[in-house]
């Protein structure tokens, strides 16, 4: 028997995303063009972040339906890790009164592998972050200062994890499952401007993912029935890379 799950990926909520995309991004060029920020500190236009998350994450799974049989029980995983993982972030500031703006933008990411628990239960293998949708708010103090508050909602895809299935770690088999968690994100960071157009930044922030099952739910297997979730809690340090300068 195959037990190798692969997700048959949704082109419905990829089409919406991509014009979610598409729409934000056309709309805020237009407004660019149209706003002078004369006599005030904002910096409008493109941004480029490139920056390492530091995090204390936790996951969960467990059957949302209990095994038919005990050699199809998959061990339940509840564990803290810590994790290292790698970002790059694109915005569009767009002001609105003078210091203040909102931006929008996207971040992709990679997020290297790791098992979690003790036994092996759950292997995550390296993770891909999907271009995300972000929102947000900004405040331009001074010409070296800026902050951020922001949220956005994106997919992580996880191509070659795995877990392992027995009701004895004596007797545990490996089954290999490709998963895309849904992924929502909040956090607040500070930039500081050493020239005209690099900052420092640094962030801290909150991260919660969930599956809820395998394969869009479409049979109620044993495997296709995981509920797998993480919580994570961030610092994030690197460097903001302004593409546009004041306009005059």
């Amino acid at each position: 028997m195959n037990h190798n799950i692969k997700i048959n990926i949704n082109f419905h909520r990829f089409f919406l995303i991509v014009s979610l995309h598409f729409f934000l991004f056309s709309s805020a060029f237009s407004i660019n063009s149209n706003v002078s920020n004369k006599g005030t500190t904002f910096r409008p236009g493109h941004n480029l972040q490139f920056f390492l998350s530091l995090e204390h994450s936790r996951w969960t799974m467990s059957q949302s339906e209990k095994a038919d049989t005990p050699s199809h029980t998959l061990q339940p995983v509840d564990d803290t890790e810590y994790a290292t993982n790698l970002f790059i972030r694109y915005t569009n500031h767009i002001n609105i009164l003078s210091f203040f703006g909102i931006f929008i933008g996207s971040t992709v990411g990679i997020l290297p592998n790791k098992t979690y628990s003790e036994e092996g239960i759950l292997y995550l293998g390296t993770g891909y972050l999907f271009p995300t949708i972000l929102l947000g708010l900004v405040f331009d103090f001074s010409e070296n200062l800026r902050s951020q508050l922001g949220g956005e909602y994106g997919a992580i895809y996880y191509p070659s994890s795995s877990v392992k299935e027995g009701d004895s770690n004596s007797n545990l088999k490996t089954i290999p499952i490709s998963f895309v968690p849904d992924m929502l994100n909040a956090y607040f960071n500070f930039e500081y401007f050493y020239t005209k157009n690099l900052a420092i930044m640094n962030q801290i922030g909150f991260r919660y993912t969930t599956s809820y099952c395998l394969n869009q739910c479409l049979d109620k297997s044993y495997v296709n029935n995981l509920r797998i979730r993480n919580t994570s809690y961030y610092y994030e340090a690197g460097i903001t890379w302004a593409l546009n300068n004041f306009s005059n």
